[in-house]
C-alpha cells in the first residue's frame, strides 16, 4: 500500500502500487485484474475485518535460535547467509543460543526488555506467503512457508502485547519476570 484515496461515500480506500509503478485504488476492478496478471492467479482485493493487519498482534518477536532452525530446514539465502530476519518483519529480534523454536513455549510469559518495557507473550505467529516474497536485499523464495507448515505448524516467532511502555535500544537485555 502506498497511500489512500476516498472511495464511494467518503470511505478511505488503500492505494496499491505494482512493481511496474502503476497505482490503483484497492476497490478498482482494473487494479484487481492487474494484480491477478502480475501474480498469475485470480485476485480480488477486499477489506478483511477479521484480521488486524499488524501481524496478528502489536509486537512481534523472533529469535536467532529460530532463524538458525529455519535456515537448517529450508537452506540459506542466496550467497550462503542464514535466512534474513527482515523476511519476518519482526519488531524485535532476540539473540538466543542454540536452535529450535524456543519462543513457541513463551505464551503467557512476561518479558522485560531494557529497564522499562514489559511485554506479555500471547501466542506463536502464523505466517503467510509474504515471507517467501523478495524483501529488500533478500530475493524471492518459494520454500519458507512450506517448510514452516511442514515442521512448525506454519508458525514462527510470537506476538506480544505491551504491559509497560518505554524506550528500547539495540543491545538491551531481555529477562523473564
Amino acid at each position: 500500500m502506498v497511500g489512500v484515496s476516498l472511495g464511494g461515500g467518503g470511505v478511505v480506500v488503500p492505494v496499491v502500487e505494482l512493481p511496474d509503478g502503476r497505482r490503483f485504488a484497492a476497490d478498482d476492478p482494473a487494479g484487481h485484474r492487474a494484480v491477478s496478471e502480475h501474480l498469475g492467479r485470480a485476485v480480488t482485493l477486499v477489506p478483511e475485518a477479521a484480521v488486524a493487519h499488524h501481524d496478528e498482534g502489536p509486537v512481534s518477536l523472533i529469535t536467532t535460535a529460530g532463524l538458525r532452525a529455519v535456515t537448517a530446514m529450508a537452506g540459506a539465502e542466496a550467497g550462503g547467509a542464514s535466512v534474513d530476519p527482515l523476511r519476518f518483519r519482526a519488531n524485535l529480534l532476540v539473540d538466543l543460543p542454540g536452535t529450535g523454536f524456543p519462543e513457541d513455549d513463551w505464551a503467557g510469559r512476561r518479558l522485560r526488555i531494557g529497564g522499562d518495557v514489559v511485554l506479555r507473550v500471547v501466542r506463536p505467529l502464523t505466517r503467510c506467503v509474504m515471507i517467501d516474497m523478495a524483501q529488500e536485499q533478500a530475493p524471492e523464495r518459494k520454500d519458507l512457508l512450506k517448510t514452516l507448515a511442514e515442521h512448525n505448524d506454519m508458525t514462527f516467532g510470537v506476538f506480544a502485547v505491551v504491559e509497560r511502555a518505554g524506550r528500547l535500544t539495540t543491545g538491551d537485555t531481555a529477562t523473564w519476570l
